[in-house]
Parts: structure tokens; C-alpha cells; sequence
């Protein structure tokens, strides 16, 4: 949540956006009611370069974080 919206910050790597996507992905600010066409995607878990090293300003209340262990096996935190 971002001053009461729903949003979510996101490592985007494939499929299209307005603004367009930088080649091999980027972290995105998404307004959740703004995402249509979800697809997932079998293989690998991805995620971008500088993961927690930049205060991020997207959300103000974390409801679930998601985490990468050591394997590269996701898990989820809450809030």
C-alpha cells in the first residue's frame, strides 16, 4: 500500500508495458489495479540487480515480502 493504494514492487523481465521494459527486466512500481494479462511462467526464479541495496519509495505498509534463499528457492515474509 502506497497512502491507501494497493501497489506492488515487482522485477519485471518479460511482456510489454507503456512505458516500455529495459532489456533483460526492471523493477517496476505497479498500481495492483493496473495489471491485466498475468501469466506464469515456468522455470527459473529471477529478480534484478540492486535487490535491497535502494531505499525503495513504492510501498508505505508491506503486507507479504518475498524472499530468495541461498538456492534460489522463494519464500514469503509477512508483515
Amino acid at each position: 500500500m502506497k497512502n491507501g493504494h494497493e501497489q506492488v514492487l515487482t522485477f519485471q523481465f518479460a511482456g510489454g508495458s507503456k512505458s516500455g521494459l529495459g532489456e533483460g527486466g526492471q523493477w517496476r512500481c505497479i498500481p495492483v489495479g493496473g495489471i491485466s494479462n498475468v501469466e506464469v511462467l515456468g522455470g527459473g526464479w529471477k529478480t534484478g540487480p540492486n535487490t535491497h541495496q535502494k531505499t525503495q519509495t513504492c510501498v508505505d505498509q508491506v503486507d507479504v515480502e518475498l524472499w530468495v534463499d541461498e538456492s534460489g528457492n522463494p519464500y514469503v515474509k509477512r508483515a
